[in-house]
């Protein structure tokens, strides 16, 4: 029974809404052909008003809802993609000053050899490096075709990093001046000329040492060190580096200097290896080892 009674209810507001929807069509044809309002047409305009106003009220939500749905994905498209054009010109400006750098070095390089015309210097590229070895050699991209041989010298726009330990048709391998293995280098200072033996670091932490220095040598911090020109090196005044601090041994009768390298072993791109004229000009395939 009481079923039935909700049933009928749900029937008659049907009936009232139907209802509704007509006289609100009769109103608007009437309304079409005349200025003013009828008295029949204002008594069903005021009883339909309030319907008509939760009807548009509902409609005009259901419209801002979804144009919301539409403006948050339009906004968020926007976003991702000036996010995404952020990214793209970051990536680019990172390229740029990374090319800077290396322009600035290798053209500081070139300034090397143009103030010494007596140098032949052959240009290249660090092109590999061991994680493991990071102080002991490099690998770069000149090799036998270009000029180059063992134990010929090799620098940067700061100085001396070491010399060719190994060399292919179109590679070297050259180990640094910070490797213990790298074995002895004669030097003297500029302000004194009092003469020097410069090794790697024995932990092979990247550091250098002036070694075997009598406690009466007249040397002191701040001092520059370069290459005498004798040993195997064969070139003099090549920069390595300046006196950051001396130290005295136990007994009192000897001490060493600890080198600050002019070169940043941890950051080698461009590098240049002097070579002697007549190599470059008659290499014999025969010397590739």
């Amino acid at each position: 029974m009481k079923s039935k009674k909700i049933s009928n209810a749900k029937r008659g507001r049907t009936f009232i809404i139907i209802g509704l929807i007509v006289i609100t069509i009769i109103i608007r044809i009437t309304n079409t052909n005349s200025i003013g309002l009828a008295p029949v047409e204002s008594f069903f305009k005021e009883m339909l008003y309030p319907a008509q106003s939760v009807t548009s009220t509902a409609s005009n939500g259901f419209v801002s809802f979804f144009k919301g749905l539409v403006d948050y994905k339009s906004v968020k498209d926007e976003n991702d993609k000036l996010k995404a054009e952020i990214g793209e010109l970051q990536s680019t400006n990172s390229e740029l000053i990374q090319y800077r750098v290396e322009n600035e070095n290798l053209r500081l390089l070139l300034g090397i050899q143009e103030s010494n015309t007596d140098l032949v210097i052959v240009n290249s590229e660090v092109i590999g490096r061991s994680i493991k070895d990071w102080y002991k050699t490099v690998t770069i991209n000149k090799g036998f075709s270009s000029g180059i041989r063992e134990n010929m010298p090799v620098i940067n726009y700061s100085g001396l990093i070491g010399k060719v330990t190994g060399v292919t048709n179109s590679t070297a391998e050259v180990t640094l001046l910070t490797d213990p293995k790298y074995g002895a280098i004669t030097v003297v200072t500029t302000e004194t000329g009092y003469p020097g033996i410069v090794i790697g670091d024995e932990k092979g932490l990247g550091g250098l040492q002036m070694i075997q220095i009598p406690s009466t040598a007249n040397i002191m911090e701040g001092y520059e060190v370069v290459t005498s020109g004798l040993g195997d090196l064969g070139y003099k005044n090549i920069k390595i580096g300046k006196i950051k601090k001396i130290v005295n041994s136990s007994d009192g009768l000897m001490k060493r200097a600890i080198i600050e390298a002019y070169a940043d072993f941890d950051d080698l791109h461009f590098v240049g290896v002097i070579i002697k004229e007549e190599i470059i000009l008659t290499p014999t395939e025969n010397e590739i080892k």
